[in-house]
């Protein structure tokens, strides 16, 4: 049985795409499923979230990925950026995937199809795998849903990304005439203030009525707590290992009267962050797995 591929799709940028992919995909990874994170996004930021950005050794900038798609050839992923987690690595080369494209229509391929045609004979090696879609290019978002089997929605509550929803449900609609079982999982909210409760109500009226019923809002929303988001991301590391090393470096209770408190206080927004992704990711693999073999009991998966 293929694992769930699920994408992370938006119509705007900066509604979380990178760091819901690269959290969801790592806390995946640590619960003990072997997961593939792909970065479809010229920018390469899921690099950033998971510290190999600018490292020639690792960080290609995406050209191995366009080659596969591009000649049909073999693509090995980054292996071990965490235990359990690989990826296959994003970056500019990617721009000129859409430029491509016609030509590969000319050779009687089927375009959209490339990115699948180059995935497949990995997949099968993992429990899971999450795409990360960039918001602008259509080709790309459009190959990535022909890729998927579920796509989630990230939004924030401005007019501009709830806009966003609609160009994204266009292109959910044109991939499932090529992949007719691509499912729309969810919308999550992203970057909410905690004491945003009607916001919520009202933006979840917002989706619905843009979206219908088609589109569930998830349970889980993560909150705006920009220092831990900015603090993990500058340091090549996942939310919940930001979370960890504040605490391992935190001063011991007799020294605390002297501490740095805003060190302190990071420590405990960087809990809360991490505490929303843990959510999420708990909240999309009981939906993907809801009948399926857990981790322990998928054969051919080491």
């Amino acid at each position: 049985m293929r694992p769930p591929i699920l994408a992370f799709a938006t119509g705007k940028g900066g509604t979380g795409k990178t760091s819901l992919t690269s959290n969801v995909a790592g806390l995946a990874a640590e619960y003990g499923y072997r997961v593939l994170a792909v970065d479809l996004d010229p920018q390469g930021n899921l690099g950033r979230d998971l510290g190999y950005y600018g490292d020639e050794a690792r960080d290609d900038g995406g050209q191995a990925l366009l080659e596969a798609m591009a000649f049909n050839r073999s693509l090995t992923p980054l292996t071990n950026v965490r235990p359990n987690l690989d990826v296959v690595v994003g970056g500019p080369h990617l721009d000129s995937a859409a430029a491509l494209a016609t030509s590969w229509e000319r050779q009687g391929r089927v375009a959209r199809r490339a990115l699948a045609e180059a995935l497949n004979p990995l997949v099968g090696g993992y429990h899971l795998v999450v795409l990360d879609c960039p918001p602008g290019e259509r080709f790309l978002q459009e190959s990535a849903m022909c890729a998927a089997s579920h796509v989630v929605i990230p939004t924030r509550s401005d007019e501009a990304s709830l806009d966003g929803l609609t160009r994204v449900a266009d292109t959910f609609s044109i991939a499932r005439e090529h992949n007719p079982d691509l499912q729309l999982l969810g919308v999550v909210l992203f970057g909410i203030t905690a004491t945003g409760t009607a916001l919520v109500r009202e933006v979840t009226a917002k989706i619905r009525a843009s979206l219908g019923d088609v589109a569930p809002v998830l349970d889980t929303r993560i909150r705006y707590l920009e220092a831990p988001a900015v603090g993990a991301r500058d340091r090549g590391l996942l939310v919940h290992e930001y979370e960890r090393d504040l605490v391992r470096s935190a001063p011991r209770f007799w020294e605390r009267r002297n501490a740095d408190s805003q060190r302190l206080g990071g420590a405990g927004t960087a809990n809360k962050l991490a505490t929303d992704y843990a959510a999420l990711t708990t909240e999309l693999l009981a939906t993907l797995f809801a009948d399926r073999a857990t981790p322990a009991t998928v054969g051919g998966v080491g």
